[in-house]
């Protein structure tokens, strides 16, 4: 039995809801209730049965319908078709993010209407079915005994993996997102990955030639706690789906692995056992040392033929017998304590050790030999094996030794001590250069003191030493002598020396030459004072010359000054000129110090002879006359001069010209005083920052504004002060940051708080402040802008509610043209026996939608003002195309510039192009017959030509358009009177209208 499917309306407007439920219900659907708002949809879906929910997007009340159609979807699981008069992008973005099943725009063609719910519940059903056989599917794999994978798609996505897997690898689907996570995983290590990709590639494209099953892939796996598992891997498609099987093999090979290896290490071992006894046959019997085995009680098992030579017997005599047979009587009674001990306890003191003891050889006579004894087993007995060395001629040799080692190491010692106390740096080399001796000296004088030097090579310790050094050294070893007084030795890092030195060569007492001798003088220190007490005079001449100083000297005894060259040109005076070099203090008075400043020269001069202090100094400042007359200042600084027993015998000192620096500090300070004038009396905020952020100096405006004195400002940092928001300390800090290095600064705007707390707009500007070429501080200005921020917002506030306003307006003309359609569309109904008043309803509907489109378009545009027309035309076309059966036999060819026009012009030129569309679509083509409608719309230099056409049966010719009496020619040429344009028809091939117009201008109606 056919059940009708249940649908649920979601609209706030009663007629337009109506007019769907009749729609709905012509389509054999049970529409089960109407709701107006959100809340009451979800209710509504809560209490009844419901298929789908057809829901108009914008609603009154709590909810609009978008947050209602996600709650349905995720409460119920029931499909959303959405109805909406808005198409703007972040709504329809919104839509796109929930479950939905459809996107009907109003007017909601009825064709549309249908096709969508139709496609949307099949979808659902074919889902829901889908879920169930999924679930179902994934249960059966769960509880697989093989650990399986399931994966999707040509990305090879992980779609599933079973408890056992996880059980075996450990892995869950987070850790295996994709394949290309897993092989990673399993098979960390590279070569082996690609080894066991491959072979898997191999079988799977083997499998897919030859139309098989995939062979069995055997591979050791790398699980979560990184243990190996080694599993058979087989792979099985369905579709688009891949299963991998994987079966755990790990414990049937460990027990194969077990008992093959059990079965080698068998065969090695017995093998190496026969090798190993040979071998050590061999090597016994070719030793040097004697080797000898004994049993667990002491008696000789073995020994070789070297034990023969060392104790004089033969292998026949001391097989069977006692090892105490080669030990003297003192060490026998040891030996039996030691072996009745390991016999107790298993512990030896002498095994695997070295040690030197005393044998008794067959003659009777004892000798030292060195021993080292090991303990082994054979079955379950123990052996002992000793190994025996003479040491009786190494013995001789160590005592001869240490007699000749006593008297070297006296002589040695006195050797030493003559070149560690040598006043000088002494350094002694073999033939190869190598250190034998160096002096405490040489090692202090060339920072040696953590450096090993015997027996290293002089070049490695000092690996800057010149090829002209080394070709000195080769002869001295030759016999000849060198010597240096003064010369320069650069170190590899880069430090100087300066070295006096002797080589030498020294000599064996077989007179051959053993090696040399290098004397050296660090004479660093003394030559860097000469260079910088000729560095330090040409620095004070230099700072005399730069500092304009003239030096002079005073005899008190003889009253005499003493100038020189300097000190004449200060006065623009000669030696010549003068009379010589040598002048009395009443002369240098008169002839260049003006006569109201004498007295004051007379007295410095006296306070020098009369002070007490032999360090007295002193300086004064006055005028003098130069000989070209003009006059100079000039700052003397005086000091007192002593003998050799430390009597006054004078002064000394320098004049120095400071004219020009008195001009420059004045010139400064009326410069000061301007800029703190200009600094006090600019109206803006105006604050300087040093470059660590601490203010210097505010103006009176920065004071009134913030309420603060500038004490309470100055030697704060600007980010502690309480006068920026804390959100914009980043902000500004960030700004000082780019401009200290060197960055420009646009001005930007930001806030203060006023005195009485509130925020104030500025505008700031940021000013660095050089100081000797570095920056020193900032200048900032903050020009207030609160009242033109205030008025922008108003302004701003203004325009958005007037644009809100105006999308509204078209929003509800948009509506109430929707409300007209579904009116026209509830009339059908009534009059559907009458076809000609069924047409009449249809053609008005088109009309209102030509309209509703144009606010739609608005609604939409960014520029209220301007429709993008091509866009337009080709919704309306289509729309018309819909109304009459989507016409199939018919082709639509639109050929539009991208034009933008006016609403004035866009309406008459909608409804002309709805008329002209209808009537070919209606009577063109009889029959079914195919063909083409095309529109083209171009700008041809600010007039615009519109031309709709056919090529179908045409318009007879005993009809005159332009004074047809049909509702729709007559509204033709109607509308193209009110755009002042012109219309043509053109029979020659089906239908051709051709109308020509401009721009219409806004008018304004109040």
């Amino acid at each position: 039995m056919f059940v009708k499917s249940k649908i649920l309306i979601i609209e706030d407007e009663s007629i337009e809801a109506k007019d769907l439920k009749e729609s709905l219900k012509s389509f054999g659907y049970d529409v089960v209730g109407i709701a107006s708002t959100g809340d009451e949809a979800i209710n509504m879906v809560a209490e009844l049965k419901v298929d789908l929910v057809l829901m108009d997007v914008v609603l009154k009340g709590r909810i609009d319908g978008i947050e209602a159609a996600e709650n349905i979807w995720e409460e119920f699981n029931i499909p959303v078709v959405y109805l909406t008069s808005h198409t703007e992008e972040n709504r329809f973005n919104r839509t796109k993010l929930t479950s939905t099943y459809g996107y009907l725009i109003k007017p909601v063609n009825k064709t549309d209407l249908k096709n969508t719910i139709e496609i949307a519940l099949y979808k659902h059903r074919k889902e829901g079915s889908l879920k169930h056989n999924e679930a179902l599917f994934k249960t059966m794999l769960d509880s697989a005994p093989l650990a399986i994978l399931l994966t999707i798609g040509t990305e090879e996505k992980v779609e599933f993996i079973n408890s056992r897997f996880t059980e075996i690898f450990g892995y869950t689907i987070e850790d295996i997102p994709d394949v290309t996570h897993w092989w990673p995983l399993a098979y960390p290590d590279p070569k082996y990955r690609q080894k066991i990709k491959q072979i898997w590639t191999n079988r799977v494209k083997k499998a897919v030639q030859n139309q098989t099953e995939i062979e069995p892939v055997e591979a050791e796996v790398t699980c979560k706690d990184r243990t190996v598992r080694i599993v058979e891997a087989k792979l099985s498609s369905i579709g688009e789906k891949n299963l991998v099987f994987f079966t755990d093999i790990t414990e049937n090979k460990k027990g194969e692995e077990k008992r093959r290896k059990g079965e080698e290490r068998r065969k090695r071992g017995e093998a190496a056992l026969k090798k190993s006894e040979e071998r050590f046959r061999a090597v016994a019997e070719s030793a040097v040392d004697a080797i000898i085995t004994t049993d667990i009680k002491g008696n000789i098992k073995y020994a070789n033929k070297s034990l023969k030579t060392i104790f004089g017997y033969s292998l026949g005599e001391l097989t069977g017998k006692p090892l105490p047979i080669l030990m003297p009587k003192i060490n026998r009674e040891n030996y039996l304590k030691e072996l009745k001990k390991f016999n107790k306890s298993g512990e030896h003191r002498l095994i695997g050790k070295k040690v030197t003891t005393t044998g008794l050889k067959k003659d009777g006579t004892e000798f030292p030999f060195e021993m080292s004894l090991a303990a082994w087993k054979s079955g379950n007995k123990t052996y002992f094996t000793s190994i025996i060395r003479d040491i009786t001629e190494r013995k001789k040799a160590e005592n001869e030794l240490k007699t000749i080692n006593k008297a070297l190491k006296k002589r040695d010692m006195e050797f030493r001590h003559f070149i560690d106390d040598a006043p000088v740096a002494i350094a002694m080399f073999d033939r190869q250069m190598r250190y034998i001796a160096a002096s405490k000296r040489w090692i202090g004088d060339f920072n040696l003191k953590s450096i090993k030097l015997q027996g290293r090579s002089h070049y490695d310790i000092f690996p800057e030493i010149t090829d002209e050094l080394k070709e000195i050294h080769r002869h001295a070893l030759a016999g000849s002598i060198f010597y240096g007084e003064d010369d320069k030795f650069v170190r590899a890092d880069g430090t100087i020396q300066y070295l006096r030195w002797e080589v030498h060569p020294w000599y064996l007492s077989s007179d051959d030459i053993g090696g040399i001798i290098i004397f050296s003088e660090d004479i660093t220190e003394r030559k860097t004072a000469e260079e910088e007490l000729k560095s330090n005079q040409w620095r004070l001449e230099m700072s005399m010359e730069i500092a304009n100083l003239a030096y002079w000297e005073y005899n008190i005894e003889e009253d005499i000054f003493t100038f020189n060259d300097k000190f004449y040109s200060l006065y623009s005076t000669s030696a010549s000129k003068e009379g010589g070099y040598q002048m009395s203090s009443a002369e240098y008075a008169t002839r260049f110090v003006p006569p109201e400043e004498q007295v004051l020269v007379g007295e410095e001069v006296a306070k020098a002879i009369e002070s007490d202090n032999p360090n007295y100094s002193s300086t004064t400042q006055h005028s003098i006359i130069r000989r070209d007359g003009e006059r100079r200042f000039i700052i003397v600084r005086i000091r007192t001069r002593l003998d050799k027993n430390g009597q006054k015998i004078g002064t000394n000192g320098v004049n120095q010209d400071v004219t020009e620096l008195l001009k420059a500090e004045k010139a400064l300070k009326e410069s000061e005083e301007k800029y703190k004038t200009l600094f006090q009396s600019d109206p803006d905020y105006t604050i300087l920052v040093g470059m660590d952020g601490v203010l210097l100096d505010v103006n009176r405006a920065a004071e009134q504004i913030t309420g603060l004195l500038k004490d309470e400002l100055i030697g704060r940092h600007f980010m502690e002060l309480e006068i920026f928001p804390k959100e914009d300390l980043g902000m500004h800090n960030e700004m000082f940051s780019h401009l200290s290095k060197g960055e420009y600064i646009s001005p930007y705007e930001s806030r203060i708080y006023d005195k009485e707390g509130k925020i104030r707009w500025v505008e700031t500007l940021l000013t660095i402040i050089m100081k000797d070429e570095e920056p020193d501080s900032i200048l900032i200005i903050n020009n207030d802008i609160t009242k033109r921020k205030r008025d922008d917002d108003v302004i701003k506030a203004s325009l958005k509610e007037k644009e809100i306003l105006l999308k509204e307006i078209h929003h509800r003309v948009k509506n109430n043209l929707q409300i007209i359609y579904s009116l026209l569309d509830l009339q059908e109904d009534y009059v559907k026996e009458n076809s000609t008043a069924v047409n009449v309803l249809n053609e008005s509907q088109n009309r209102v939608l030509a309209m509703s489109l144009i606010h739609e378009t608005l609604y939409q545009s960014k520029d209220l003002s301007l429709i993008n027309f091509s866009e337009y035309i080709k919704n309306l076309t289509s729309n018309l195309f819909y109304s009459y059966g989507s016409k199939s036999n018919i082709t639509q060819i639109i050929n539009v510039e991208q034009i933008y026009l006016n609403i004035e012009t866009s309406v008459p030129l909608g409804l002309i192009i709805t008329e002209l569309v209808s009537n070919s679509l209606k009577y063109a083509f009889p029959e079914d017959k195919s063909g083409k409608i095309s529109v083209k719309l171009v700008n041809k230099h600010g007039e615009f030509e519109l031309t709709l056409e056919d090529n179908g049966i045409g318009i007879p010719e005993e009809i005159n358009f332009n004074t047809e009496s049909t509702l729709g020619l007559r509204l033709v040429n109607t509308l193209v009177n009110q755009l002042d344009g012109t219309i043509e028809l053109n029979r020659t091939n089906g239908t051709q209208f051709t109308i020509t117009f401009q721009e219409l201008t806004y008018n304004k109606r109040v």
